[in-house]
């Protein structure tokens, strides 16, 4: 339903988000979720795992998990499921391995085991995911520093 024509004719104010995990496709008057909620491509780059925050609604090309228990932190499955997901995507390759276009449906995830780490007493543990999550954070960001620093130092001119 939701596609770039829809989102002309229902011009608003909520993102419609689809396959890129960057930008949304379009913006519309109406949402169909509101929250703090993960989400993955279902085409494409798929299995790519985004967390979602605020009013927003999704199309076919992005499926929306919802936790069936309260002990979990999201931005913790987010760095745990995404390289479960990728892997299990299925599609086109192209060179080296990498993905051209892949598909990840919601029926190819549904019996999937996630690992979520226990306390002492065998209790699922939201301070130890915390704790996971926070490194998996520092990590990412790091990477993106040396990234960016990558980038300067390739774009500068050397002068002789």
């Amino acid at each position: 339903t939701y596609t770039r024509k829809y989102g002309e004719v229902h011009k608003g104010d909520y993102p419609v988000f689809s396959a890129s995990s960057s930008t949304p496709l379009t913006y519309i008057d109406t949402y169909d979720y509101d929250g703090d909620f993960l989400s993955w491509s279902t085409n494409g780059f798929a299995g790519t795992v985004i967390v979602l925050k605020g009013r927003f609604s999704i199309n076919g090309d992005r499926g929306v998990l919802i936790p069936k228990i309260p002990e979990v932190d999201i931005l913790y499955l987010r760095y745990i499921l995404e390289p479960i997901f990728r892997k299990l995507a299925k599609g086109r390759k192209g060179d080296h391995g990498e993905d051209e276009f892949t598909k990840l449906y919601p029926s190819m995830i549904e019996n999937i085991d996630v690992p979520l780490p226990v306390d002492e007493n065998g209790e699922i543990s939201i301070k130890l995911q915390k704790e996971i999550a926070s490194s998996y954070l520092a990590v990412e960001q790091y990477k993106q520093e040396i990234i960016s620093k990558l980038d300067t130092i390739l774009n500068q001119q050397t002068k002789y």
